[in-house]
């Protein structure tokens, strides 16, 4: 039988803090205010690309779905699994060409999935780039990068509703 803490105990960690914190250092030479703002810019970008693949599944099951059988409700959790396997890129290939006369400001999407690319493959992070500034140096630069995927994430939840809802 495995021990519950099979890999703690493998590595040598006496506490589940101790894992945490030795693992981050084994990890990363980030200081933590840089894996803060790596992190919140993953959260960040992760919760555009979930607003993109609920535009993209409340377009598809509107076409598709006539009813509420137990067979079109089966049918609509396939297509919620399809476009969740879908990558990132082929989320935004295919609704770009319709978000892209969208009359509000959702530019900024662009520039932000630059960023997380910059961040998950540059490992200097004095490199990493928004909009000609670094956010892990310069706190404004983070700021804007809140406030573009704020004012994306509006608009396309407007979308969602106008659009698609």
């Amino acid at each position: 039988m495995k021990s519950k803490n099979e890999y703690l105990d493998l590595v040598g960690f006496g506490s589940p803090e101790e894992a945490y914190k030795k693992i981050k250092e084994w990890s990363s030479e980030l200081s933590d205010d840089d894996h803060f703002v790596r992190s919140v810019i993953f959260d960040i970008h992760a919760g555009i690309e979930y607003l993109l693949r609920e535009i993209l599944y409340a377009h598809f099951k509107t076409i598709i779905f006539q009813d509420s059988t137990d067979e079109d409700i089966n049918r609509a959790q396939d297509l919620k699994k399809m476009i969740n396997k879908l990558g990132f890129g082929q989320v935004m290939n295919l609704l770009w060409p319709i978000l892209k006369n969208w009359p509000y400001d959702i530019h900024s999407i662009k520039p932000l999935t630059d960023l997380r690319n910059q961040i998950a493959h540059e490992n200097d992070i004095s490199k990493v780039i928004y909009k000609g500034r670094n956010p892990f140096s310069e706190a404004d630069s983070f700021a804007q990068v809140f406030f573009d995927a704020w004012a994306s994430r509006e608009e396309l939840n407007k979308f969602l509703r106008r659009q698609v809802g």
